[in-house]
């Protein structure tokens, strides 16, 4: 995580991360075949939601995530991380 990053920024590093782990980057590819990935890109940042707030919503992630901080975000990440 890189809080100077733009939400543009940090949204296209937030895709680049889901498509390696398997989550679909269009709610439609998902649906056309759901066997092929793990869910889809709002699943994929719902995860981080959980693992950064303990909540399924919350306002913008980006905005949540320059808040909190880099040292958070990456505290909090990395107990579910290793």
């Amino acid at each position: 995580y890189d809080p100077s990053d733009d939400s543009t920024t940090w949204f296209d590093n937030l895709k680049r991360l889901a498509a390696k782990h398997e989550f679909a980057l269009r709610p439609k590819d998902h649906k056309k075949n759901p066997s092929q990935y793990k869910g889809t890109i709002a699943d994929f940042a719902k995860i981080f939601r959980l693992m950064l707030t303990g909540r399924a919503r919350t306002p913008d992630l980006h905005s949540v995530m320059k808040v909190m901080g880099a040292k958070r975000v990456n505290d909090r990440v990395s107990r579910f991380v290793k």
